[in-house]
């Protein structure tokens, strides 16, 4: 039950962190910073408790030594980006540490291991596990919608100061410019359909879509997830596929 408490608790996190941190900087105001902090304390308790459950070895006996279940844990690489992310700290206002809370997606991957162990029957899960990965697709595109619009705010601020730079303009409005983009992120709001935006243009890319990346922090982006994009659907339509034969 505990294991599942957090999985939720981390799917809010990062569902929201990424969406403050770019998009939308007022989403659940004022209850955020009560959050923040009521979900922090259930994470602090998660390493601690992490350091006391049992595991099963490669012989699939169950450890409960103390000292082992510590090595164990301590010596993952789970442990270490458990312990980065708790460097999101509430109220945290530098955009590096907010990056850095995004790694709570970490404990979603817990759902593998749960819906593994599991008692359910072979048809059940395998339907659940085709669920989780389409979860993990969900999250990804995400991710990219907020970081992209994180990218191409700050283009923009800074074609405002310097006409050297341009501003990104979504690649359906390349013609008239008739959807002005940015008149709407000036208004102030109508911030979830700047986020619906930056969404549909990561499910486009994904396919090899052009994005219009402007700028060299842009293009770089494009590249990494181009790049990474590729290999990810590669692994989850891989999977899924496994899952379905």
């Amino acid at each position: 039950r505990w294991a599942y408490m957090i999985i939720v608790i981390a799917l809010y996190s990062v569902a929201f962190i990424p969406m403050r941190m770019a998009v939308y900087t007022t989403i659940l105001d004022p209850a955020y910073d009560f959050l923040d902090f009521f979900t922090y304390l259930l994470y602090i308790a998660d390493v601690i408790i992490n350091l006391r459950t049992t595991y099963l070895d490669s012989f699939g006996e169950e450890i409960t030594n103390p000292s082992k279940i510590m090595k164990h844990y301590a010596g993952s690489v789970g442990f270490w980006i458990d312990m980065l992310s708790l460097l999101n700290y509430p109220m945290a206002t530098s955009p590096i540490l907010s990056i850095v809370g995004i790694l709570k997606v970490n404990r979603v991957l817990r759902i593998s291991t749960l819906i593994t162990q599991s008692n359910m029957e072979k048809g059940p899960k395998i339907m659940m596990q085709m669920l989780y990965y389409y979860m993990l697709f969900i999250i990804y595109l995400h991710l990219v919608a907020c970081l992209w619009f994180f990218f191409i705010e700050k283009t923009y601020v800074l074609s405002l100061e310097d006409s050297r730079y341009q501003a990104w303009i979504p690649p359906y409005d390349f013609y008239d410019g008739a959807d002005k983009y940015w008149l709407r992120y000036e208004s102030g709001d109508q911030q979830i359909f700047l986020y619906l935006v930056c969404l549909y243009y990561s499910v486009l890319v994904i396919g090899g879509n052009e994005m219009g990346p402007k700028e060299l922090q842009e293009l770089v982006f494009m590249v990494v997830i181009n790049l990474t994009g590729a290999i990810f659907q590669a692994y989850i339509f891989g999977e899924l596929a496994v899952l379905i034969g």
